[in-house]
């Protein structure tokens, strides 16, 4: 009988044990995933849904003390580009450091979330300048932190960063009216480069609602054909003779009347319409390129954002094919960063149109990151100079050394070369006699119409492009 109590008391100890694990087992599960409920998983920064409920704690907490809070909501820029180029393991690097940086400058007193892909928040308690910890002039220095290069298997990877600020009471009661706030600063913010830190204001709000006005109005007016080709003219600077023009949206707006592209284009790419409306404006300027003599060429902009369509290069030669236009009277324009950013698919790109005979302009040069090896490998038929330094190469030592430079590169690649921006007869004169042959400005023309264009023809001497 003993003997059975003994072995009865141990089975009850070792069945007390395992209760005991199991119970710690739980009390750390339930922990874990308390834990995963509340933290991003990744940064180990709280989540959207917790941040919101310490908001309105916050919130309820300040309305009875009348005490300030500052929402800051922060974005990064080019992070897509980082996971495009190196891959989704160096995006969650830069994710994990961004979310390192931001408790090295918030940390303690704010709270910090990942609210969800390249998308980050901090609740500051107190009002925007209240004291040297929460200033513009921290927010700034906090974001220029993010901004730092960091080391990922011997890359150096940079992302930028758009920070949108809003404060409580001024700017709402509520959460959402909080974030939102802030949300429409932030994009404010990345609407304007130069303001890193944009702090919330109501007529943003007004110019939000415009901004998706526009965007609605922009998708009816392609459709209705309320986007028009202008033309202007590029001319050969020896002697002035017309060579082509350069092909530059406008839309004859309903309700605004006729607006350039500094009204539409941002709208047109963030909505996703640049390809329709690329697409129509080259139809409408190929029919017209009709009507023009056979030995002027027609240039069109290509968006940065439409490398990225599968089928870009087939669908406009498509395009140019059924206008009855020969593909060597087109030139496609695209910019230094575009095609520099994934140089792989510019150069597939670049390739599909080169080879039916469409050629390409490598416009802008000098306010990018060109580097020479890639000039080469992506075989630019023109160069075109900024007006930057078109407009200040008179006045200024180093402008001059820089088209000079520019000059020197097109030379050594065979490459024809065309200078933007041309104002005045001596700034002309200069450039033809440094060896630049061909020109655009508004010295030979503003854009114009399709009929302004077509008299332009007839009263000007002609060149072979």
């Amino acid at each position: 009988v003993a003997g059975l109590s003994y072995i009865w008391l141990a089975l009850a100890a070792e069945r007390g044990k395992q209760l005991r694990s199991e119970i710690r087992r739980r009390d750390q599960a339930e922990q874990e995933a308390l834990q995963l409920a509340r933290t991003d998983p990744l940064t180990g920064l709280f989540n959207r849904r917790v941040f919101g409920e310490e908001l309105q704690t916050l919130i309820e907490a300040g309305g009875a003390e009348r005490a300030c809070l500052t929402i800051v909501l922060i974005d990064l820029n080019g992070f897509k580009g980082v996971n495009d180029t190196y891959g989704h393991a160096a995006g969650d690097a830069v994710l994990t450091t961004v979310g390192q940086r931001l408790r090295t400058s918030f940390e303690p007193g704010g709270i910090i979330a990942r609210l969800g892909g390249d998308e980050f928040a901090v609740l500051l308690p107190g009002d925007l300048g209240q004291g040297e910890s929460i200033s513009p002039a921290s927010l700034e220095r906090a974001r220029q932190a993010l901004c730092q290069p960091l080391s990922w298997r011997a890359n150096r990877i940079s992302v930028g960063a758009s920070v949108g600020v809003s404060c409580f009471p001024a700017d709402g009661t509520k959460p959402s009216e909080l974030l939102h706030a802030a949300d429409i600063a932030m994009y404010e913010a990345k609407r304007n480069p130069g303001r890193g830190v944009c702090l919330f204001a109501p007529w943003m709000e007004q110019q939000r609602l415009e901004q998706r006005r526009l965007e609605d109005e922009l998708r009816v007016g392609i459709s209705n054909g309320e986007l028009r080709p202008y033309y202007q003219p590029i001319v050969r600077l020896a002697d002035q003779a017309l060579c082509g023009f350069e092909v530059l949206a406008r839309w004859q707006h309903p309700r605004l009347g006729l607006l350039t592209p500094d009204r539409f284009l941002r709208i047109a790419e963030r909505s996703g319409q640049i390809t329709d409306m690329t697409q129509a404006l080259l139809r409408q300027a190929c029919s017209d390129a009709l009507m023009m003599p056979e030995h002027l060429r027609l240039a069109i902009n290509i968006s940065p954002t439409q490398l990225e369509e599968p089928r870009l290069a087939e669908t406009l030669i498509e395009i140019i094919k059924v206008a009855g236009v020969r593909p060597s009277r087109i030139e496609i324009e695209i910019t230094e960063d575009a095609v520099m950013d994934d140089v792989a698919t510019a150069e597939r790109v670049l390739q599909t149109f080169r080879a039916s005979g469409v050629s390409i302009a490598l416009d802008d040069f000098g306010t990018g990151y060109s580097s020479l090896s890639n000039l080469r490998r992506l075989k630019f038929d023109k160069i075109k100079i900024d007006q930057i330094f078109v407009k200040s190469l008179a006045t200024s030592v180093e402008s001059e050394k820089l088209v000079d430079a520019i000059l020197g590169l097109a030379f050594s690649f065979d490459m024809k070369i065309t200078a933007e921006g041309i104002e005045d007869a001596a700034a002309a004169e200069m450039l033809s006699r440094k060896g630049c042959t061909q020109g655009q400005g508004w010295l030979f023309g503003k854009p114009a119409c399709v009929d302004h264009t077509l008299s332009l023809i007839d009263l000007q001497p002609r060149a072979a492009a």
